[in-house]
């Protein structure tokens, strides 16, 4: 009998020590990635911008939802829907940050929303549905440096609304959820 106990809780030692080393493992590895240097995006909010494109998706009686995408040097991409009121006059704007999953969707989830321009980017990193080894380690990579990414496509997005002759430049505000909330 305490022979069995005596396996068992080897058994559990081991599979916490093999847990451990994993994790350490991963985040040694991802500690010593590349990190874009954050003064680069600051420099020129908008770098080298090669192609823009603003299409209406939708118009509706109140609303038009628009899509923005934004192409540059630098392997840089912005998406972005936007909700944006038909009347005429300044509105107050709101950056609205959804998470990994939902991105440039998150939009969809405001509604009565009125008088108020909404834009909501697309997260830089597309989550995979199942991942395994070589796939984590692949993409480890990518998901660092999306993080740097969403920072500079806020501060484009707000240098988009800044310039905007439709928004109330007193009143622009950024709500996130998911994991949007770290980057508000």
């Amino acid at each position: 009998m305490y022979d069995r106990i005596i396996k068992r809780i080897f058994l559990i030692i081991t599979y916490c020590i093999c847990f451990i080393v994993w994790f350490a493992l991963i985040y040694i590895i991802f500690l010593f990635q590349p990190v874009p240097s954050f003064s680069n995006y600051t420099k020129s909010l908008l770098p080298g911008c090669i192609e823009s494109r603003l299409d209406t998706i939708s118009n509706n009686q109140n609303i038009l939802i628009k899509q923005l995408i934004l192409k540059g040097d630098n392997d840089f991409y912005l998406e972005a829907y936007i909700k944006e009121p038909v009347k005429n006059g300044k509105n107050p704007a709101i950056l609205l940050l959804g998470g990994m999953m939902t991105g440039k969707s998150a939009i969809k989830y405001a509604y009565n929303v009125e008088n108020v321009l909404l834009i909501s980017p697309d997260y830089p990193y597309q989550v995979r549905r199942t991942y395994n080894i070589s796939t984590i380690f692949a993409d480890l990579h990518n998901a660092h440096a999306a993080i740097y990414n969403q920072i500079r496509d806020n501060l484009v997005i707000l240098k988009y609304l800044k310039e905007n002759s439709a928004v109330d430049h007193n009143r622009i505000g950024i709500i996130g959820y998911s994991f949007g909330v770290p980057f508000v």
